[in-house]
Parts: structure tokens; sequence; C-alpha cells
């Protein structure tokens, strides 16, 4: 229930976040595939579905951290 949700909260879909996490986390299982992570911005907040695993979760995380400095600059409208 939980990606249906994030995409009614959501005003805007992200989906290039959601897929890069699945991408990457192929490389690290194949029961990735199974994933169904959705990500969307609501105003300027970020709203990303992580995998129920704790492992998963910390792996996800790992991911998206180092791209969200990018991000939230975007989201305040600075520009690249």
């Amino acid at each position: 229930m939980t990606p249906e949700a994030t995409r009614e909260f959501c005003d805007r879909a992200m989906s290039g976040i959601a897929e890069h996490l699945r991408a990457r986390s192929l490389a690290q299982t194949p029961n990735a595939v199974f994933s169904r992570g959705e990500a969307g911005m609501r105003g300027a907040t970020y709203v990303v579905n992580f995998p129920g695993s704790e492992k998963a979760a910390r792996f996800c995380a790992s991911l998206l951290a180092p791209l969200m400095e990018h991000g939230v600059k975007m989201a305040r409208g600075e520009g690249h």
C-alpha cells in the first residue's frame, strides 16, 4: 500500500530516483525486480520509499545520500 499512498501524496513523480535505487539494488540481488519503490516530491519535500529489509534500506540510503545536496538545491530553485 505504501507505493500507492506515495503516488497519491506527491505532487510530482521523481521516477529517476526509484529507477536508480532499483537498478543499483539489482547488482546486489535479483530479488530487487520485485521492488515497488516510488519517489516523488510534495512541495519542496522529497518522499522516497525504501525496501522493507534493514540491509536493503541502508544500501538505498547510501545511494541516495550523495545525490541529495544537488536535489535540495534544485528543490530550492537554485538550479544546476
